[in-house]
């Protein structure tokens, strides 16, 4: 027998009836645990809510945009020409617990300044709320506050000096020279998640910015927490069995 396969006998009991005792319960406890952990930690057992098109390989189909927003070589283009802002959005329905939300992007924000010192400006938020988010009627209406029911995470702000308020993790992507990946985790009740990114003409000048965005994926993160307060609740209950006093 391999040695790390006695080593999951030994603890885990080959045979419940044959190991007796209490010593072979909180082994079959820890194997009823670990095996919970194993496949809550691998990734066949973490739940996936997928983004319609979250790779743009259906151009738009999936998503609600405003203003100038294309897909170009595979990827969504927002673009200031002739509308103040461009926006891309997609609600998705996800359950209750703790998720991650990972894409890709790529900026490239004009310096140019023509209204006191406002410049070109990107913003990334995530809405979550209880029905599919509706974006505010007004297109020149930025939504700083969310709406009753909405709560609003802010995932970054974005000029020609780079990223602001990151509400996660950026690291550049070397298969992809001038793209990076933003990841996030974030804790719902349920209901819908939207990613709002917005491109804001604040100079006026049009065509001199553009943000682009690819390969949106949301991932489900499994609560280990559970298991572990499970374990341990076993080994508590062998220490009392450990303890009684046996009769006669």
């Amino acid at each position: 027998m391999h040695r790390s396969r006695a080593g999951l006998v030994y603890w885990f009991g080959k045979n419940p009836v044959a190991d007796p005792g209490v010593l072979g319960v909180f082994r079959r406890s820890c194997g009823v645990v670990c095996a919970w952990l194993l496949g809550a930690s691998s990734p066949l057992g973490a739940a996936v809510a997928e983004f319609r098109n979250g790779d743009f390989s259906a151009g738009l189909e999936g998503w609600e945009t405003e203003g100038e927003v294309q897909v170009t070589s595979g990827f969504a283009l927002q673009l200031d020409s002739a509308a103040a802002i461009a926006r891309l959005y997609q609600s998705v329905e996800i359950d209750r617990g703790f998720w991650e939300i990972s894409f890709n992007f790529q900026h490239a924000f004009s310096s140019q300044s023509t209204v006191g010192v406002l410049v070109d400006t990107g913003f990334a938020t995530l809405f979550l709320s209880e029905d599919p988010f509706q974006a505010p009627a007004n297109l020149g209406e930025l939504p700083v506050d969310p709406p009753a029911g909405q709560q609003a995470l802010e995932l970054f702000d974005a000029d020609f000096r780079g990223l602001r308020e990151v509400g996660g993790t950026v690291e550049l992507l070397g298969s992809r020279p001038g793209w990076s990946r933003f990841t996030a985790t974030f804790r719902s009740d349920g209901g819908y998640l939207t990613p709002f990114l917005e491109l804001v003409d604040q100079n006026f000048i049009d065509g001199d910015s553009a943000a682009a965005y690819d390969d949106f994926l949301l991932v489900r993160i499994p609560e280990p927490s559970a298991g572990f307060l499970l374990l341990g609740w076993a080994a508590a209950w062998c220490w009392i069995r450990r303890r009684r006093p046996r009769r006669g």
